[in-house]
């Protein structure tokens, strides 16, 4: 397994694993995402990365970089690449990141979550709970 961070050479790859994803909040919002991953390239507290499992794009997540946390937001593994450590690798390579700079990391999961246990397993504590809403505008 290799884990980069998002550069113009795997930018496509990214695009191409987090689109499903994004289509289910509609068309218009994984469309808007697809210029937000181009700009993150160039957003020195913005730090993507992308796993690859056998050179097959399998999993990814968004690093965000604060004064003393970052932040783990939007992790995605391929579905027929789960169960094989895609989530977990990205993670350490957060977990790396944050330890070079002294700081502490948050992982944003969804209130319904499946994965919630896993991350528990992993010794991430529960600190908070969110509750976020998306307003859809009829046409």
């Amino acid at each position: 397994m290799e884990i980069y961070p998002l550069s113009k050479e795997n930018l496509a790859d990214y695009k191409r694993i987090n689109y499903p994803n994004d289509l289910i909040f509609g068309k218009e919002f994984a469309d808007m995402k697809k210029n937000m991953y181009e700009q993150m390239l160039d957003n020195p507290s913005i730090i993507p990365y992308i796993a690859y499992v056998d050179s097959e794009p399998a999993g990814s997540l968004i690093s965000v970089i604060g004064e003393e946390t970052v932040e783990i937001d939007d992790l995605l593994t391929v579905t027929h690449l789960r169960k094989q450590g895609v989530a977990t690798a990205l993670q350490e390579a957060v977990m790396t990141l944050a330890q070079k700079n002294l700081k502490q990391v948050i992982l944003v999961a969804d209130g319904d979550d499946t994965q919630k246990d896993m991350y528990l397993k992993q010794n991430y504590t529960c600190i908070g709970f969110r509750l976020g809403a998306q307003k859809v505008f009829a046409k």
